[in-house]
């Protein structure tokens, strides 16, 4: 077996969708039945303890050397800055008898650990008006460090992949694009709509938006359409979740619903906050269709969870989005709340109970095979790796 190493050093509400990524690639090599990985995850021993919990059956190591800015985290920085490696993790990996690092940064140079770097997007440069001048420079450098020091770099798509030839063409030949895919497990009982109506203080049909409000999710493009569709006979009823906290921009949500109540369309923009994930994949299950008009994305695990469960979706028209092609994709342009309108419109109207649970069934079958590309792919990433690193 390989012992594969996932460091985690931040938090649940920190970034709640890197912890979610590597535990469902986890399960993915898990599900793999001639899957030569191990892994192990890494956490600070000040390190919220739910975190441990999204890793049911997986190792767990503790260590001071990952609690951000605590004395022992601070030494190790101060030695990898002497010698350009972090040998005290690089230590504790060892005696772990770890292969490889993964999703985790770099050690350094010359680390006898070799290790694959990820770099989920390029947004910071296709959209600088959302960063400020300081986080920019920061993810430069981090990136730019990941390219020198990984002995391969994890993109999640060829979009991604074709940026990060632009960001340091030097980096291109260490990029392996891995495309993530929701596991969702076989025995999963979802909440009935009826629960989920009565929890969430909700009724009748409604589109579903299960994107953090960051501004680059373009929430502001589904208020305007709202208000274009919005007649006395006639409204449209969108739910949203997940976390109302952009760090950008910390005006961002409060802004957003005082343009929901100027536009007169809170009442058809219903948010419900941070849901548990089992409601998410609920709510995905009984919406009309899933929305997702996002400027930038790297690759994007609304769109994968549709797919897998064979949900109509309503796409803001952009490479990656066109790159992962669900089946039953509809695209407007992100900048044209019209073309927006005109696609809820059409898939309100076109929505058919029994087309839903035929499509249901197509994408449950096709599933398994989905989880065993995702977990196959990485596996050859790590064995290249191992083999021949670049």
């Amino acid at each position: 077996m390989i012992r594969v190493a996932f460091a985690i050093s931040y938090g649940e509400s920190t970034w709640m969708g890197g912890i979610r990524y590597i535990s469902n690639l986890i399960e993915a090599v898990r599900r793999s039945p001639k899957s030569l990985i191990e892994p192990v995850i890494f956490l600070g021993r000040r390190a919220d303890r739910n975190i441990a919990s999204h890793f049911p059956g997986t190792e767990i190591v503790r260590t001071p050397l990952l609690d951000l800015f605590g004395p022992y985290w601070a030494i190790s920085k101060f030695i990898q800055i002497l010698w350009s490696k972090n040998l005290l993790f690089e230590r504790l990996l060892v005696r772990n008898k770890i292969s490889i690092l993964s999703h985790s940064g770099d050690l350094g140079a010359g680390s006898s650990i070799p290790s694959i770097g990820w770099i989920p997007d390029f947004q910071h440069i296709y959209l600088p008006g959302f960063f400020s001048k300081r986080e920019i420079g920061t993810r430069n450098r981090i990136f730019r460090q990941t390219c020198r020091f990984c002995d391969a770099v994890i993109v999640s798509s060829r979009d991604a992949k074709n940026h990060l030839s632009e960001f340091s063409p030097a980096c291109a030949g260490k990029a392996r694009v891995l495309h993530f895919t929701p596991v969702i497990a076989d025995d999963l009982t979802l909440p009935p709509l009826k629960d989920l109506e009565d929890r969430y203080e909700f009724k009748g049909p409604y589109l579903y938006v299960p994107n953090q409000f960051w501004v680059h999710k373009n929430h502001k493009v589904i208020l305007e359409a709202l208000q274009i569709l919005k007649t006395p006979s006639s409204n449209v009823q969108v739910l949203c979740t997940g976390s109302t906290n952009d760090y950008r921009m910390p005006n961002f949500f409060p802004d957003l619903m005082s343009m929901a109540d100027r536009l007169g369309v809170r009442a058809d923009f219903k948010v419900l906050g941070t849901v548990p994930y089992v409601d998410v994949l609920a709510l995905m299950r009984h919406s009309v269709c899933v929305l997702n008009a996002s400027l930038f994305e790297g690759w994007s695990t609304t769109v994968e969870e549709a797919k897998s469960m064979g949900k109509q979706i309503i796409l803001s028209d952009i490479p990656v989005h066109r790159e992962q092609n669900p089946e039953r994709a509809m695209f407007f342009d992100p900048a044209n709340p019209k073309e927006l309108a005109k696609a809820i419109r059409e898939c309100v109207r076109q929505w058919n109970p029994e087309e839903e649970r035929v499509c249901a069934k197509r994408a449950h079958e096709r599933q398994s095979g989905r989880t065993e590309a995702f977990a196959s792919t990485y596996e050859e990433i790590v064995l290249q790796t191992l083999e021949k690193p670049v």
